[in-house]
């Protein structure tokens, strides 16, 4: 979830302090698993330990933050569309209310 986390805003250029904090908030601190997922060659983990907020990470991609991605006319700043960022697996959606699918899967992406 993190190495393609769209906090990484191929919309704009935030700070990436702020964006940061907003991740962790949501996601929490990544695990060393994680870390050595997004890149392999890196060993140092000095993170601060935030905990994740209680939810289910479905219900964190559903957050506000990620509204622009949802817009249907979103392109990046070269003007390419963005690849599918819906194509959600049947696992993954396993035990998730019919509310939060509706909100997390814009009408335009889903099939």
């Amino acid at each position: 979830m993190y190495s393609n986390c769209p906090c990484r805003c191929p919309l704009g250029e935030p700070d990436p302090q702020t964006t940061n904090r907003l991740r962790h908030k949501i996601l929490g601190t990544p695990t060393r698993e994680e870390i050595k997922c997004m890149n392999s060659n890196y060993t140092e983990f000095k993170f601060p330990q935030i905990k994740a907020h209680p939810w289910h990470k479905l219900e964190a991609l559903a957050h506000l933050l990620f509204d622009d991605l949802r817009d249907p006319n979103v392109s990046l700043p070269n003007g390419r569309t963005l690849h599918s960022l819906f194509n959600f697996t049947a696992q993954e959606l396993a035990g998730a209310p019919d509310k939060l699918r509706q909100r997390l899967i814009p009408e335009h992406s889903r099939t």
